[in-house]
């Protein structure tokens, strides 16, 4: 039995090891998708140029969002 419980250890600790290799950095994933928001509402206002120039208004404003794993942060909206 002994010989079993080191082979069913010896398991454990490689998946352990390779969950841990594939952690997700979700600080990372938050500021990247930050930063795609953020271009995207660059890009939707180059579109709108014209049509702000002629009295469009466009605002902007944070949004207060909550999600598993990322936790609360603000977002451009």
């Amino acid at each position: 039995m002994t010989g079993n419980k080191t082979l069913i250890e010896l398991l454990r600790k490689k998946k352990a090891e390779k969950k841990a290799e594939k952690a997700i950095d979700w600080d990372a994933r938050r500021s990247e998708w930050l930063e795609s928001l953020r271009q995207l509402i660059r890009t939707l206002k180059g579109w709108l140029k014209p049509a702000i120039q002629e009295g469009l208004k466009v605002e902007d404003y944070s949004a207060n969002i909550t999600e598993d794993y990322l936790g609360t942060y603000e977002a451009p909206a």
